[in-house]
């Protein structure tokens, strides 16, 4: 395992040189592609991730593309990933009407879904389908991996949104995807990969985007306490990616140490504003990320607290 100092100077090295401020994503990309390969600890990836970004979106899709590694072990190469759920009734399990049928011999993919995220720009998707298609019985949820080039699939752009335009959004439609055996993920589709996405996904993200931040205040001689300050909440996530991420107290923590990133993003920008006002001015418009995601995260740390107070009283 690479050690938090190597990762640090690594770290340092990047924020030492400048950052082109008109990259493209796929400029972006091909960098963060070589930045990324001696890395295998994934919060070290969408660190470096963000680090090597001169905007949220590029800081985000690193951090997402990251989580997905983290979940899905085939996903460490150079291909975009998307985690594909959502339906037109929600993600909970009975929402999820996508089906994988087993007929004559073969797995067959059927449905659609909505919202996925970097879905125009994927090379795989993640699909959770249900293989139980009596509706009357509990839903048997698996997770499929599929490539966009596939025959059946078809995507579809979504409107862009007012914050992360770069960040692209779409529909996806499966029709008779033919699905080869070992493609199925193992393992309960919900339990092992739906519900602790979320967490590894905030974990990854936060990640990143402190890397954003905090390599903006090296390259830009902001206060040395603000970067102490930075590198100690990047390294308490790089221990958070290391528990188990459907414990109760994972998320305690998580939501400690997510107050402490957005306090350091608040405190961040009156030195922004006056030392790079174009960069800060894209700051503005695409903060609102960072509350994207805070109706289900005040609802995992009030179950958290929850579970843990009753184990206690119960003990």
């Amino acid at each position: 395992m690479t050690t938090a100092s190597a990762l640090l100077d690594r770290f340092f090295h990047i924020a030492s040189q400048s950052i082109p401020s008109d990259m493209s994503f796929v400029e972006w990309k091909a960098k963060f592609d070589l930045e990324k390969t001696p890395w295998c600890n994934t919060v070290d990836r969408a660190l470096l991730a963000g680090a090597i970004s001169d905007r949220v979106a590029y800081a985000f899709s690193g951090g997402y593309q990251s989580a997905l590694n983290a979940l899905f072990p085939s996903s460490f190469d150079n291909k975009l990933s998307a985690f594909c759920v959502t339906e037109e009734g929600g993600n909970h399990p009975k929402a999820i009407q996508t089906t994988l049928i087993h007929t004559s011999g073969q797995w067959f993919l059927n449905g659609s879904k909505k919202f996925i995220t970097g879905g125009c720009d994927a090379d795989r998707l993640f699909v959770a389908a249900n293989q139980n298609i009596d509706t009357s019985q509990k839903p048997s949820i698996v997770m499929v991996e599929i490539y966009t080039s596939q025959s059946g699939i078809a995507i579809t752009p979504m409107p862009t949104l007012p914050f992360v335009p770069e960040v692209t959004h779409g529909t996806a439609t499966f029709d008779n995807v033919h699905i080869n055996e070992g493609s199925i993920c193992p393992g309960d589709g919900y339990d092992e990969y739906i519900k602790p996405f979320r967490t590894i996904e905030d974990i990854h993200i936060s990640a990143a985007l402190l890397g954003y931040i905090c390599s903006t205040a090296i390259r830009l001689s902001w206060n040395q306490n603000f970067i102490e300050r930075s590198l100690a909440c990047i390294l308490m996530h790089r221990e958070l990616a290391t528990m188990d991420a459907k414990s109760p107290s994972t998320h305690l923590v998580l939501a400690g140490v997510q107050q402490t990133a957005v306090e350091l993003f608040q405190q961040a920008e009156p030195m922004w504003a006056t030392t790079d006002p174009g960069a800060y001015s894209l700051w503005k418009r695409d903060k609102s990320i960072l509350g994207i995601a805070s109706a289900a995260q005040l609802k995992r740390k009030e179950k958290a607290w929850s579970t843990l107070l009753s184990v206690s009283q119960d003990a």
